[in-house]
């Protein structure tokens, strides 16, 4: 890229022809930026005017493009949407198929319902309740446990001890 050289005029100063360097200031400068010579000033009032209205296109285009881009995300959302709704469909669609089938039907009834054809026996084997090593033995009702713990947290010394849940304390207040 050649070098441009700026030019000015001083007031009361014409050049040769309108548009046109000097002898002296093309023997200056390079062959090639003797084609472009660069006026220098102040922006004009057409470049302002210019300006402006690309910043207003710019603003004027900003709230649309905007909200492309908000309705293009909406799309891809129910899209995603859809594709979710037509995948749980087809699952469904799948297991009406299956319980059409009379074996399957069967096969639940004896998995889910413990049902036995006439002449079965049905067995159903309950597992031993294994004791958790260092875990205490569960009082037998429930309210005592609470009642216990509601006295152990007050602080009291013979909460454990009472075996009535509902004993008033004489010092209670009335």
């Amino acid at each position: 890229m050649s070098p441009v050289r700026i030019l000015s005029r001083r007031p009361g100063e014409q050049s040769a022809a309108p548009g046109a360097a000097s002898s002296s200031d093309l023997d200056d400068a390079p062959p090639a930026a003797a084609a472009r010579q660069v006026r220098a000033g102040p922006p004009s009032g057409r470049m302002a005017i210019v300006v402006g209205v690309l910043v207003a296109v710019v603003l004027m285009l900003g709230v649309p493009v905007r909200s492309w881009f908000v309705q293009r995300a909406d799309l891809a959302a129910a899209q995603a949407k859809l594709a979710a709704a037509e995948s749980r469909m087809a699952d469904l669609d799948r297991q009406v198929e299956q319980w059409r089938d009379p074996a399957f039907k069967e096969q639940q009834a004896r998995l889910r319902l413990n049902y036995v054809l006439p002449g079965e026996v049905g067995v159903v084997v309950i597992p031993p309740q294994a004791a958790q090593p260092g875990a205490p033995d569960a009082p037998s009702d429930w309210f005592a446990a609470l009642w216990g713990s509601v006295g152990s947290s007050a602080g009291r010394a013979d909460a454990e001890s009472s075996s009535d849940p509902l004993r008033i304390r004489p010092e209670a207040p009335r």
